[in-house]
């Protein structure tokens, strides 16, 4: 799935198709890598884990994961050129533009679930004061800013 050979390709190849493969390559295994550990994490059986910010979070990085891997494939196949795939395109990118923030965000509650806060019935209650403090003490970020990083 994943082979490339540098060697047998034609010269005049541009080095931009080989770092493609490079990339659909990595893509690819970072995919297979998700949702076998999404899998393994929930069939084992084994240790079971309290209601948590972290465990719930994960169900909507899953969704996310589902929608960028189902528009790559659909853009990879080249199939209704001028009618669905620009809207497709647009949401690709949308969706791999938030991809930093939902990492970040999981990783954070991640942490929160290490240290055993907001686990139980008090998740609603820590993740309000969570985001209070996040508003309070993180100044928000000027528009041209957010036009530069969507850009």
């Amino acid at each position: 799935m994943c082979r490339y050979r540098c060697a047998l390709e034609p010269e005049s190849r541009s080095m931009s198709s080989h770092a493609n493969r490079r990339v659909g390559c990595l893509q690819s295994t970072g995919i297979a890598l998700t949702i076998g550990g999404y899998f393994l994490g929930h069939m084992h059986g084994g240790r079971e884990f309290l209601k948590s910010a972290h465990g719930t979070f994960a169900n909507v990085v899953m969704i996310f994961v589902a929608v960028q891997l189902t528009l790559g494939i659909y853009l990879k196949l080249h199939i209704h050129e001028r009618s669905i795939r620009p809207y497709a395109m647009i949401l690709h990118g949308i969706v791999g533009r938030v991809y930093p923030i939902i990492g970040w965000t999981q990783m954070l509650f991640g942490a929160i679930a290490y240290m055993g806060y907001c686990r139980g019935g008090h998740l609603g209650q820590c993740l309000a004061h969570y985001i209070m403090v996040r508003i309070s003490v993180i100044p928000p970020l000027s528009v041209s800013h957010v036009a530069l990083c969507v850009a």
